[in-house]
């Protein structure tokens, strides 16, 4: 009589011997959780991030005060921004501010050089780069808004060393507006700067000084061919970041400073954005305004980034 029985098999435990898992536990591929780990993270940034960013478009297309629906009238908000003095005033005091670029550029890092080479910086020195770091913006327009009053610090200090003559309202007059806020805004980010610079010189290796010692260079030729090309890529960082904050970050400190007046000679297009939406409730307006800085800011980063590759290819 021929056997019916069939040999028993156990592919679960070969399976375990030789070191693999079952088939039924391989059904995800190995990047699966990869994915899983970056979701939440990529749904925040989509919420928070890419979201606004696409309703920003939709109603730079609208006019909209905030409670109303929206009402649809396509282009008539960017053609209304090329025609609109104030808008085109704030274009040119954020301009103006492009154009003190290198100051924002160099000044830190001449900081931060003098005190690599051990060049001595007093503490009060030392202090007022500090000071800005742990200060938020608006903590810092209030302060001189009050210092810079006619009968505020400054002012009595010209009196009393007799330029008194030179006394006047910092903030209140066209003329030294701009100058004065521009010398604020500076000394803001001074400390950030030259703490950026300082990590860039953090890791330059000593052994390249000790060669260019030895080649007989000099300290000003030892900055000019070793420190400051090791500084390029934080200078590159840092302009950067300082060209988008000329763009969207003067609003917490102009907005305590001046609001931009006197008039709008200091008004900058990120205040304006914000007047234009919460002082005027033209959201569409201001969502335009938003929209046309966002495009004009990467043009101006790619220009940049581009000027500066040339210059490392030369």
């Amino acid at each position: 009589m021929v056997s019916t029985h069939m040999p028993l098999q156990r592919p679960a435990v070969d399976d375990v011997a030789q070191g693999r898992r079952p088939a039924s536990r391989r059904r995800w591929p190995r990047w699966a959780p990869a994915v899983l780990f970056l979701a939440p993270a990529v749904a925040i940034l989509a919420v928070f991030r890419v979201l606004p960013f696409v309703y920003a478009g939709y109603y730079s297309l609208t006019r909209w005060d905030g409670i109303d629906p929206a009402v649809f009238i396509g282009a008539d908000n960017y053609a209304r921004l090329l025609s609109d003095p104030v808008a085109l005033e704030a274009l040119r005091n954020t301009g103006l501010l492009v154009l003190t670029l290198p100051l924002w550029i160099f000044l830190p890092m001449a900081i931060a050089i003098l005190v690599h080479e051990g060049m001595w910086l007093g503490r009060a020195i030392r202090l007022a780069l500090v000071i800005p770091i742990l200060l938020s913006p608006a903590i810092i327009g209030l302060y001189f808004s009050l210092v810079l009053r006619l009968d505020g610090p400054v002012n009595e200090v010209l009196r009393a060393i007799g330029l008194g003559g030179l006394a006047t309202e910092w903030l209140a007059e066209p003329h030294t507006v701009m100058p004065a806020f521009l010398v604020i805004a500076l000394w803001g980010a001074l400390g950030l700067g030259t703490l950026f610079y300082g990590a860039g010189l953090a890791s330059l290796d000593d052994e390249l000084y000790e060669a260019a010692a030895i080649d007989g260079a000099s300290t000003l030729q030892r900055v000019r061919h070793v420190t400051m090309p090791h500084l390029r890529p934080v200078a590159v960082f840092w302009s950067l970041f300082v060209l988008i904050s000329f763009f969207t970050a003067m609003f917490p400190l102009l907005f305590t400073l001046t609001s931009g007046g006197p008039g709008h000679r200091s008004t900058t297009i990120d205040l304006y954005i914000y007047q234009a939406a919460f002082e005027n409730f033209d959201f569409g307006y201001s969502a335009a305004l938003g929209t046309s800085v966002l495009l004009l800011v990467a043009v101006l980063a790619i220009i940049q980034l581009r000027l500066m590759a040339r210059g490392d290819d030369a």
